[in-house]
């Protein structure tokens, strides 16, 4: 390799951002690079502000390519020049990076004069050193990209030559150019990566190696008469040089290059993927070829998608991060950038998903932490003591905590020195009136007893709690570990079940739980039978894997899922805690078990809720798995102490990749090796693992790591004339090439067969065997089939005119003509309206009645029920207490058949409270609700307002109760119609038929929108007292001019003129005003109001509203009265009880 020239500065950081091209306006992907060079930088600059050497410099660049073919193009279309196309373009960037409060030390143009000086200087020098010289030159060119194109990487599609991997086109070209050696760097450039940490991640120094590819010289020019707009080459105008030579060159431009002291290299270079050939392939040879240093760091990062689909301007999906920060601010769109951005793969943007992340962090955790710290309340002089003693008596008084805090502290180095910012968390910080933990000596038994628990874990939580059992509680601690039974146990189970057989030597009593019910959502098409068979294998498979390793198992206990999982009451505390993670949360705990997609399953968001109370339902002191599980074990113990169910302590074992270095899973059968695979099968499949000195966290050296030598230990093994008593000095050897592959991998299958040989013989009986093939025979799809399509009946010339008289708001109508051929005066068409009794129960409660009376009133032989759902009220309303719901069920109740009993529907409507019947909650309703779970996403059940996880599961419910009561028609707002099509779409997956429903108008508040139980000031409540209604409607929007916005009149329409069932509206004014005024239907109110019988007097809105008053207060008067007994009062007050609790 060239030996770099001496650097003119000894101490310097210098962090470069790459220019950003010209040709449109920045979007959501140029801000991520900006921010993340940005926070480097920073991280520089703090990081040496005690640097007190007088050389030290810390540099960011960042700016716009303006030359090039492409540009040229776009200015033309924007009948522009080139310059002053990129003048408007790059003043777009630069107010980006300042809105963004970019802390940049340089901002370049390549149009800038002292750039193109120092391009030209550096074309001298290649051409001075040898490296250039003049060719004639042919191949495929891509404007896009601005570079030629290797023959292997076009292809013709539809008569024309386009890119394998984007399908952009390319043109052949033949001309004359200037051509760099770039031939003779190649395997320089390729032992620079390899032999060094340059690259970073370190996933994507594949991608860097694979660039390598181009064989050629390098054309570096293009002729001036294609390409007038750039940098013309040095003595010879007839050649302009080529864009990347002239972008690259940027970083030296503004390190102070060509003068005769600059600050180089940059010691990070900060790219996407989709440069990295440019960065790491020519960059490196062009640097070499001048005698100049190489980067210290290329850090490289993935593209940002929009809702997981690339920007596109054809798509419409391109985010202009400007407007974005007018809605969650500069600093709030940072932090979502650098907490969602993972470099190492493709991130996307979503409005909702950074509203919530900076709602739960920002707002929820930092901004409650800060306001807590210094509200007047705790600190009323708003002074603060000096750092230096404030240190000394928070490390008197919490000891504890700043431990915690300086491990926090390093590890918050670490990531930042990593550029790792997705991976750092905020938790929540509560230690008010906390005393630090003491810290109590212990028993030499139990040190003993807790380190063999601990041995060869990767991580604990907890382990205080562990601690203190071990030494007193007197009673032998439970710990389990939990499989779902999707596929067959695997030589990964060999990690955990050496964890097991460490635990129950130490004398914990363990339980393995078959997570059965999880194995049926996961893959609904194996029936129960198939599932029970499975559970069989996996026990005895088990069972047989620990006594191979010699492990009594006397203290091992096994169990179900569906034993409990099935139950109420471990239903009602899903819900329960539905109703406090939130849709993120419940996201983020499962990200490294649950496949992650951009709208993922229901149930994929509940598994961790489930993991997490196995806990509790077990009756455990910890739980046990791998280091992929952490944060469903965070959760559990965030969110399970707020239950009052206990917190628990966990502990993790590493996770051993699988043979194509994933993760090894079940149901991945490439990954794995199973636990009674033929021995043949086995060798094959640890002779093609992967297993790269490139990755030394393969699976092979991750199986001797966690596997073999635990068991083996304290002996050595022997490969190859070598012995080895540990890993680290197997792994040092085979990575310093003392050790070849085959011998490690003949040496590891020989071991597993041997150990698996015993596993086997265990497992050769008829129980197995049996178990075997009833559970993994072929499996048929259980789901129920949808139900086929009947022919529809004639409908007779009556009860067409009821199909008429329900009008043209049917949805899924269909399902009506299939039931009202059977409709009579003896067979009623029975009707239910289900209420979500989530708040105050207001006006728009009557609309229903009204609507079942209109339709009985009308001929139609009906039956109605309103039907309260009270989890439904729960879920969408998370922080009301299950007691309060109860109560506040039984108020709805009394409320609407207070009104039934106005309306004299006596005969004709009942109300019923969903928890009551027989069904909810039974076995069939749970399991019925996982299943829906299973067949929906987030975002499709995504319709209640608020965070929690809890307001996806209204729609599940929503469909349950129906298919509970099985109505034949279904009444909804026509604003919630999306619940009749999801209910629809879930009944038929499982085989149940669909219901028709009627949609009917929503009664407006009186601040012009829905009205709503959460909104106290607007609703009109029948409890009100006489005045508050009239006041309330008073204030509302009453003019002739707008009556879609006119409250007064809808109010009229929707409840007033039912409810007088063809009586006039009498409308009281004095003879000076043009007298009383008496209407009989809404039409003629309308004319009254916009135009007037006399046009001399119009009708007042004052008038009208207090028309509408006296109606409205003449409905409540009843309910008022049946209210006014202390009974009732107390049912009220009860139902709106401000305390959070458990249910009764």
């Amino acid at each position: 390799m060239i030996r770099s020239r001496c650097l003119i500065r000894n101490s310097h950081t210098f962090v470069t951002s790459p220019i950003f091209y010209a040709n449109a306006e920045p979007h959501i992907g140029h801000a991520y690079t900006a921010v993340l060079c940005d926070t480097a930088h920073r991280w520089n600059v703090l990081k040496n502000s005690n640097n007190q050497n007088s050389d030290s410099r810390a540099l960011f660049s960042i700016g716009t390519d303006e030359h090039g073919s492409k540009i040229y193009q776009a200015s033309q279309l924007a009948k522009k020049t080139p310059k002053e196309f990129c003048d408007q373009v790059s003043s777009k960037f630069s107010n980006l990076f300042e809105n963004l409060n970019l802390s940049h030390t340089h901002f370049i143009r390549t149009t800038d004069s002292k750039h193109s000086e120092a391009v030209q200087t550096f074309w001298k020098t290649l051409s001075s050193n040898g490296y250039i010289y003049k060719s004639s030159y042919s191949g495929y060119y891509s404007i896009t990209d601005e570079c030629f194109i290797p023959e292997n990487e076009v292809e013709k599609r539809n008569d024309q030559m386009v890119l394998k991997t984007t399908s952009q086109p390319v043109e052949w070209i033949e001309e004359e150019n200037y051509m760099f050696r770039l031939s003779e760097f190649r395997e320089k450039v390729k032992e620079w990566i390899e032999k060094t940490d340059v690259v970073y991640p370190v996933k994507y120094k594949t991608l860097a190696l694979d660039s390598l590819t181009m064989e050629d010289d390098l054309s570096i020019s293009r002729t001036r008469s294609r390409l007038s707009w750039g940098i013309p080459v040095p003595d010879d105008p007839s050649q302009t040089i080529y864009v990347w030579l002239d972008a690259l060159v940027n970083y030296l431009t503004v390190s102070g290059y060509p003068q005769k002291q600059f600050v180089w290299p940059p010691t990070c270079q900060i790219i996407g993927k989709d440069i990295t050939k440019f960065h790491l392939f020519y960059w490196p040879a062009f640097l070499m070829a001048a005698n100049l240093s190489l980067p210290k760091k290329v850090f490289i990062h993935g593209h940002w998608l929009v809702d997981n689909v690339k920007m596109s301007k054809s798509l419409g999906n391109v985010v202009n991060p400007n407007e974005t920060m007018d809605k969650f601010t500069s600093e709030g769109l940072r932090y979502f950038l650098l907490k969602q951005g993972n470099p190492s793969s493709d991130c996307s943007f979503s409005w909702s998903s950074c509203l919530e992340m900076i709602n739960s962090d920002m707002v929820n955790n930092v901004g409650n932490l800060v306001n807590r710290s210094t509200v007047a309340k705790i600190n009323k002089s708003g002074e603060y003591p000096k750092v230096e003693s404030l240190e000394s008596k928070v490390k008197e008084d919490t000891e504890k905590l700043m431990e915690m805090l300086e491990e926090s502290y390093e590890k918050c180095i670490e990531l930042y020195n990593e550029m790792m910012y997705y991976k750092l968390e905020i938790d929540d910080i509560d230690m008010s009136g906390k005393e630090a933990p003491k810290v109590e000596e212990i028993s030499e038994k139990t040190k003993e007893t807790r380190d063999l628990i601990l041995r060869n874990l990767q991580e604990s939580l907890g382990v205080d709690k562990l601690t203190k059992q071990l030494e007193t509680d007197g009673k032998v601690a439970h710990v389990y570990w939990g499989t779902a039974t999707t596929g067959k146990p695997h030589v990964g189970y060999l990690v955990p079940m050496r964890k097991i057989a460490d635990f129950l030597q130490a004398g914990l009593k363990v339980t393995i739980l078959f997570a059965d019910l999880h194995a049926y959502l996961d893959n609904m098409k194996s029936s129960w039978e198939l599932l029970k068979s499975r559970v069989v294998y996996y026990e005895c498979v088990i069972k047989a894997l620990l006594q191979s390793l010699d492990v009594p198992i006397e203290q091992l206990y096994f169990k179900k899922g569906t034993e409990y999982q099935l139950s109420r009451e471990y239903t009602d505390d899903v819900l329960r805690l539905s109703a406090q993670v939130s849709q993120r949360d419940a996201l983020k705990a499962g990200a490294e078990v649950v496949k992650q997609v951009s709208s993922p399953l229901l149930s994929g968001l509940l598994y961790p809720l489930l993991q997490a109370l196995d806990e509790q339902y077990l009756k455990v002191d910890g739980q046990f798995g791998g280091v992929d599980q952490r944060k469903i074990f965070i959760l559990a113990e965030e969110q399970l102490p707020k239950l009052k169910l206990g917190k628990r302590w966990h502990l993790m074992n590493p996770m051993v990749p699988g043979l194509t270095g994933t993760k090894m899973s079940s149901s991945e059968e490439d990954s794995k090796i199973d636990v009674l695979d033929e021995p043949d099968r086995v060798r094959t499949k640890i002779m093609g693992a992967a297993c790269s000195r490139d990755q030394p966290d393969n699976g092979v050296l991750s199986f001797y790591n966690f596997v073999l030598f635990p068991i083996v230990s304290p002996n050595a093994i022997e490969i190859s004339n070598q012995q080895f008593f540990d890993f680290e000095s197997l792994k040092t050897a085979y990575l310093d090439g003392k050790l070849d592959e085959n011998s490690l991998k003949t040496f590891l299958a020989d071991f597993l067969v041997k150990l698996l040989e015993k596993v086997r013989t265990r497992c050769d009986n008829d129980v197995v065997k049996d178990a075997k093939e009833k559970g993994y025979s072929t499996v048929e799809d259980v789901v129920s089939e949808a139900l086929k399509s009947s022919p529809i009946p004639e409908l007779s010339t009556e009860q067409k005119a009821w199909k008429d008289v329900l009008g043209a708001e049917l949805l899924i109508p269909d399902e009506l003509d299939r039931v009202l051929p059977t409709i009579s005066s003896s067979n009623p068409l029975e009707i239910m309206f289900v209420a979500n009794g989530k708040g105050k129960f207001h006006l728009g409660f009557v609309a229903p009645l009204l609507k079942i009376k209109s339709l009985h009133d009308s001929g139609v032989p009906v039956k109605g029920t309103i039907l309260v759902s009270d989890i439904e009220a729960f879920l969408d309303n998370e922080k009301v207490s299950w007691g309060a719901i109860e109560a506040r069920g039984i108020y709805y109740r009394e409320m609407f058949l207070s009104l039934i009993k106005r309306l004299k529907l006596e005969n004709i409507i009942e109300v019923k409270i969903a928890a009551e019947h027989e069904k909810y909650f039974d076995k069939d309703y749970v399991l019925d609700f996982y299943k829906m779970a299973s067949a929906v996403t987030r975002d499709e059940t995504t319709i209640c307002e608020g965070s929690a996880l809890s307001g996806n599961l209204v729609p599940l419910i929503y469909s349950l109760n129906a298919h509970i009561h099985r109505p034949d028609l279904l009444i909804v707002g026509n604003d919630s119609t999306v619940f009749a099509d999801l209910s629809a779409r879930l009944l038929r997956y499982f085989g149940y038929p669909a219901i028709s429903h009627l949609a009917i108008p929503t009664v407006p508040g009186c601040n012009g929108q829905k009205m709503s139980c959460s909104v106290l000031d607007f609703l009109l409540d029948p409890l009100d007292t006489p005045k508050q209604t009239k006041t309330k409607i008073a204030r509302s929007f009453c003019e002739p001019g707008n009556l879609d916005g006119n409250v007064a009149m809808q109010l009229a329409e929707l409840i007033v003129f039912p409810l007088l069932n063809g009586s006039c509206l009498n409308i009281p004014r004095s003879a000076d005003n043009g007298g009383d005024v008496s209407v009989s239907n809404y039409r003629e109110l309308e004319h009254e109001f916009v135009t007037g019988t006399n046009p001399e007097f119009p009708l007042h809105p004052g008038d009208l509203k207090n028309a509408v008053v006296g109606v409205i207060n003449g409905l409540f008067d009843g309910v008022r009265a049946d209210f006014a007994d202390k009974t009732r009062e107390k049912l009220v007050k009860d139902a709106f009880m401000a305390s959070k609790g458990k249910k009764k």
